[in-house]
């Protein structure tokens, strides 16, 4: 199988470069912080999370003279790496799934008149690469109490952003995840009908038509502020309202998050 990648949506191989081998190894152990609370016979965990994650290939960048390599091959190789942002990274031994990814560094391993062989990383800012494809659900005129399964079939947690459409006024809105102990997310507002209300886990954001708004979160309910996350496997969602009754459509969206 002859082995590419895509960067920022443009293959490599459009300038110049030759992919040989890719390195993407699973994800090293997780960091953890641990505390020592006196009088406990060892150190009891406060946190762990994922490190930023290293994904890299190595290969051949080829002009046709030295001059050309030199003039106009590396140059624009070195345009084609250099983003402001994180952009998507897929290689083609995996074309499901991608990566956000920025340019590292680069390290020659030898020099040819006409060709250099280099090693290149690229920094990832989410850990795991995502599915190409988003899981897209959403149920219609869902009512006080509702619940429903979704399945995340990824390797690890799935962060969906959730958006729901008020079909008629409304005081107060949970989600909850009653497969995860805790997630829950309570919002009280003077909703409307066609109200549109946007709960993003991956950047942490509340929306409320279009605008950024944090007004009444935590409020009512249970007073939690948890965004929802989707374990593996199936989780049960439910909706619901400190309110007589509910009517909303609530879209879930989200991609599967990889290990490889």
């Amino acid at each position: 199988m002859s082995l590419d990648l895509t960067f920022d949506g443009t293959l490599i191989s459009t300038v110049g470069f030759t992919v040989h081998n890719v390195d993407k190894d699973p994800l090293e152990q997780m960091d953890r912080i641990f505390f020592d609370p006196p009088g406990f016979p060892g150190a009891k965990e406060l946190i762990s999370k994922f490190p930023q994650r290293i994904v890299g290939c190595n290969g051949r960048l080829v002009g046709t003279s030295y001059d050309n390599l030199v003039t106009s091959i590396i140059p624009a190789f070195s345009s084609y790496l250099n983003k402001d942002e994180y952009v998507q990274l897929k290689f083609s031994d995996e074309s499901d799934r991608y990566f956000l990814a920025k340019f590292h560094r680069f390290r020659r391993v030898r020099k040819e008149s006409a060709w250099r062989l280099y090693d290149i990383e690229f920094k990832c800012e989410w850990p795991f690469s995502q599915d190409t494809t988003a899981n897209d659900n959403t149920e219609s005129s869902a009512t006080r109490g509702h619940t429903w399964t979704e399945t995340n079939n990824g390797h690890t947690y799935a962060y969906p952003t959730i958006t729901v459409t008020f079909n008629q006024s409304q005081s107060h809105f949970y989600i909850k995840n009653n497969t995860i102990s805790g997630i829950r997310f309570d919002i009280s507002k003077s909703f409307v009908n066609t109200d549109v209300l946007v709960l993003n886990s991956m950047t942490l954001n509340v929306g409320l038509n279009g605008s950024t708004s944090f007004a009444g979160v935590g409020d009512g309910g249970e007073d939690k502020a948890e965004f929802m996350i989707l374990g593996k496997g199936g989780n049960e969602i439910e909706v619901g309202t400190d309110d007589g009754t509910l009517d909303c459509d609530v879209q879930v969206v989200y991609r599967k998050n990889y290990l490889s």
